[in-house]
């Protein structure tokens, strides 16, 4: 009796501390509300009055993108994969190479409670579009309208927007959570940053801890990307939603990581991940990266770790999938991936697959279109 008593209380100051700890982290809640309100065209008032002309015409735009997705993602694809999902599924959502990407997200799992999103785009920094200039402001909001066309309309974005989404004033992860989010009815309460710890913990930065790292820039995450304008401390980020009609809060983290064998194996994001037990997972738009050995750890990582995988062809192969255990469904038609070299042997054996199965119909876009600009759609389960 008495060990479980110590027990409880032991869970309860661990818990505690870990409350604690993320009540310390530096709250940028202020000025996520100013980019939801302006981004997300919820208030553009919020804006100087010599910007508010400017966000009216950036949301006569965003208006016709949210208005599609309404109709293709909330009311035909929400139910749709509804339809295909088990019930019970664990409430925390993994997505791999899911930068750009909450919006897809809460489509395939409207029910979770986390999401977790991991790419090489960092959060960014959400302080300096507030301050900019109104020509400044101009000029974001020109290219970061195709962003959100792209989010909304097609599901999708290009490598060449996930690049530049980390060099403007408008902090890419931050803003296109803020976006999709508010398609659900969700609006922030709290925005912080933080780094994963080894043994897999988040540190929640302090405003101190920011301060002291305004002029260490964050680096490419990769050899193809380049160095950033704003600090290391806005990598990863995690922003608490909550929604107004129902009171529900769900957490959205984006962890900046690399997830090639070399930076993912026995990393600190890797026991953070393992931490979590069984996750409901997803990925898309992944330009077929886990079809290859070099990130065979984070694939590795799903089929030991996942209950259920809505995917695109980029995700994980028929051959890794059912050698785990996992039942492999597919929707639409697959051909060929859509790349210049079309995939080789891999691609091959995936559109045999395709081929194999009887035709399911696939009614929306969901990730890459294949070579023939084909929607399809991978369901994982295990021990079926």
């Amino acid at each position: 009796m008495l060990k479980k008593v110590f027990l409880g209380i032991m869970i309860l100051f661990f818990s505690w501390v870990s409350a604690f700890a993320q009540d310390t982290g530096a709250d940028f809640q202020q000025e996520a509300s100013y980019l939801y309100r302006t981004l997300a065209c919820k208030d553009i008032q919020a804006a100087p009055a010599s910007q508010q002309p400017l966000f009216a015409n950036y949301c006569k735009q965003f208006a016709k993108y949210a208005a599609y997705y309404r109709k293709v993602y909330i009311e035909t694809g929400v139910p749709f994969l509804a339809s295909l999902r088990p019930a019970n599924l664990p409430k925390v959502v993994v997505y791999p190479f899911g930068g750009n990407d909450l919006a897809a997200a809460l489509a395939s799992y409207p029910d979770a409670d986390e999401f977790n999103t991991i790419s090489l785009e960092n959060a960014g920094d959400p302080r300096p579009f507030a301050k900019a200039s109104a020509p400044a402001v101009r000029k974001e909001l020109a290219w970061f309208t195709q962003l959100v066309r792209r989010m909304l309309v097609f599901h999708d974005h290009s490598s060449k927007d996930t690049h530049d989404i980390d060099h403007g004033l408008i902090p890419g992860q931050v803003s296109l959570s803020l976006i999709a989010a508010a398609q659900y009815g969700y609006e922030p309460v709290s925005l912080k940053f933080f780094r994963v710890e080894k043994d897999g913990s988040l540190h929640y930065y302090s405003h101190d801890e920011i301060k002291q790292l305004e002029k260490v820039r964050a680096k490419g995450l990769s050899k193809t990307r380049r160095a950033m304008k704003f600090s290391v401390a806005f990598h990863s980020m995690e922003i608490v939603y909550s929604k107004a009609e129902t009171g529900k809060k769900i957490i959205h983290r984006h962890f900046g990581a690399n997830l090639d064998n070399h930076h993912f194996k026995n990393s600190p994001l890797q026991a953070h991940l393992l931490a979590k037990g069984k996750v409901s997972a997803m990925t898309k738009g992944a330009s077929y990266l886990m079809w290859f050995n070099y990130f065979s750890e984070i694939r590795d990582y799903l089929l030991q770790n996942m209950s259920f995988m809505y995917s695109d062809a980029t995700g994980i192969l028929p051959k890794y999938a059912k050698a785990a255990g996992f039942s492999y469904t597919t929707y639409g038609r697959f051909t060929g991936a859509f790349l210049e070299n079309n995939g080789g042997q891999n691609a091959k054996d995936l559109a045999r697959e395709f081929a194999r199965q009887p035709y399911r119909k696939m009614p929306f876009r969901y990730g890459h279109a294949d070579m023939k600009n084909q929607w399809h759609l991978i369901i994982m389960i295990p021990g079926r």
